[in-house]
């Protein structure tokens, strides 16, 4: 504000003042700046949605619109667990958090001003999850599985489970353990064989497991143990002997028959085991006899090969 003095050059002097008011606009010359360049805070997995987790500041040395600061998250934000107010700066959480899945948050959080064109800057914010104090113990998975073969030695582990919480933990197998096969350790969750594994008698095992803490709060997972088939099993015929006839003047190529209503001769085996472990091919070993006859590999099916017996 100037007070302006005009004045002529006659005798007397005559004068007059006039007001002058000067409006500096102002020009988008800061941009926001946070008062960290690092946050970072601990937060209960079990925090409800919508609990308050951070309020972000930033500041701005301009006026107006050009110092109206809009906050956001700009990456980091996985599965959308965090929302922010874009006005107060204040960072929620927006969905059930689980540090099973996602332990730790890495969000990069944006500070600009309303100018033309806006001025911008950003701060890393590292938000960990924890367990509260009275929070039961959570396995890290719900369901586990593996496979395994039916010749895996005993003693060795299998697989282990996993679970975390505020206090010592214990591991116990409370189901599905057929014929108790195998053991968990208590502390460390190692599942181990105690007994050799049968692919013949039990193909599968679908254990549960309960963790304890101290205060005897637990949780519970399950856990599918698939048993792999090895070719442990010999092939067995289904008998000991077999009779088969066939004419004097039958054409090469004929089937010999069975002396069971002279159906054609099939030698049969089986084997216990599955797969390609359980597929049989059949020959005769005879060098003499396999002159006159041969066998189906597949089948087992006996024929006479020559044109005369």
């Amino acid at each position: 504000m100037l007070i302006v003095v005009a004045k002529d050059e006659g005798t007397p002097v005559k004068t007059n003042y006039a007001k002058l008011i000067i409006t500096i606009a102002d020009q988008n010359d800061h941009q926001p700046i946070f008062t960290s360049k690092l946050v970072q805070t601990k937060l209960h997995e079990t925090a409800d949605v919508g609990t308050n987790v951070l309020e972000m500041m930033a500041v701005d040395g301009d006026y107006g619109e050009n110092g109206r600061i809009t906050y956001s998250i700009t990456s980091g934000n996985l599965g959308n667990a965090f929302s922010m107010d874009d006005s107060l700066g204040m960072i929620k959480v927006a969905k059930k958090l689980d540090m099973t899945k996602q332990g730790e948050y890495m969000l990069i959080v944006r500070a600009a001003d309303n100018g033309n064109p806006p001025l911008s800057s950003s701060v890393p914010v590292h938000i960990l999850l924890t367990m509260a104090d009275d929070a039961p113990p959570k396995f890290v998975k719900q369901h586990y599985a593996t496979e395994v073969y039916e010749n895996f030695p005993i003693g060795k582990t299998v697989f282990s489970v996993e679970a975390r919480g505020r206090s010592t933990l214990r591991y116990e197998i409370v189901s599905g353990n057929f014929d108790s096969t195998f053991v968990i350790n208590p502390s460390t969750g190692n599942i181990v064989t105690q007994k050799f594994l049968d692919f013949e008698r039990v193909h599968f095992y679908n254990i549960t497991v309960t963790v304890s803490n101290l205060a005897g709060v637990k949780a519970n997972c399950t856990a599918s143990i698939h048993v792999l088939d090895v070719n442990d099993n010999p092939p067995r015929f289904e008998k000991g002997e077999y009779v088969g006839f066939v004419s004097e003047s039958v054409a090469t190529g004929s089937l010999v028959l069975s002396e069971v209503h002279f159906s054609p001769l099939v030698i049969r085996a089986f084997d216990n085991d599955t797969g390609i472990n359980s597929l049989l091919s059949y020959q005769i070993l005879d060098e003499t006899t396999k002159k006159y006859f041969s066998i189906d590999e597949s089948t087992g099916a006996i024929r006479y090969q020559l044109e005369y017996l």
